[in-house]
């Protein structure tokens, strides 16, 4: 018999069954990461010629030492072994975390563990199909005449997989607003009273995020934060009117 998340029985566990548990959760997760990553491994030329058409195909990248190939792999097949575990990393949280949890705060996490998947997925979306291609041309206009434009291999896929982090990471913030909100730790009015100092603190967090030193970059994640925010005023609006 399936067991849902939201009704899953109460165990009494120890101290010390509770460290075994989470032990097992991690070691279950990291050897997710590993299989997913020796996957990706394999396909990292692949993978790569994906990272790199935002570049555009008149950039060359060059590698500067003999092992910077190799190390290069390594990374993208970690960062992809990660995203490709997600998954099966936040199955094992399930698991772990919502026996302790009561019905209404099991619905709460399973909801905002959902609406954190399609935010991480809308900011990547975001990131590698609008920002990149965008960022790159304008940053390469920025070199004055004569001076040629020779990326790194590894320097280009590290500022990548920054870029779509930290837009991952952006587009949590709704998360962040409707929880609280829902929570009642902080009413809908106060954000919405206090909005102008609430774009100031994205405008903070799109700095610290992206890892260009461009305006342009922190404002392109500014941008759609701020739209998420209003629509996360709406969503937290509509939940709390729907309890009282």
């Amino acid at each position: 018999m399936r067991i849902s998340f939201l009704d899953m029985p109460d165990v009494k566990m120890t101290f010390t069954e509770h460290l075994a548990e989470l032990r097992t959760r991690i070691i279950r997760s990291l050897i997710a990461v590993g299989v997913f990553g020796t996957v990706a491994f394999v396909f990292t030329n692949e993978i790569f010629q994906f990272l790199r058409k935002p570049l555009g195909p008149e950039v060359t990248l060059q590698s500067l030492t003999i092992m910077e190939g190799f190390m290069t792999k390594l990374s993208i097949a970690f960062y992809i072994g990660v995203f490709l575990a997600l998954p099966v990393i936040i199955y094992q949280i399930l698991m772990f975390v919502m026996p302790a949890l009561r019905p209404h705060e099991r619905r709460v996490m399973f909801a905002g563990l959902l609406g954190s998947g399609m935010l991480t997925i809308a900011g990547l979306t975001v990131a590698y199909w609008i920002v990149l291609p965008m960022a790159f041309p304008m940053l390469r206009n920025l070199v004055p005449q004569g001076v040629a434009v020779n990326l790194r291999y590894e320097t280009y896929v590290d500022v990548v997989f920054k870029f779509l982090i930290a837009f991952a990471a952006g587009f949590q913030f709704p998360v962040v607003v409707v929880s609280l909100v829902h929570l009642g730790v902080v009413p809908v009015r106060f954000f919405l009273k206090n909005t102008k100092y609430v774009l100031v603190i994205i405008l903070i967090v799109s700095a610290v995020l992206t890892p260009g030193p461009d305006a342009f970059s922190q404002l392109m994640m500014a941008i759609p934060l701020f739209g998420l925010y209003i629509l996360s005023m709406g969503v937290a609006y509509i939940f709390r009117k729907r309890e009282a």
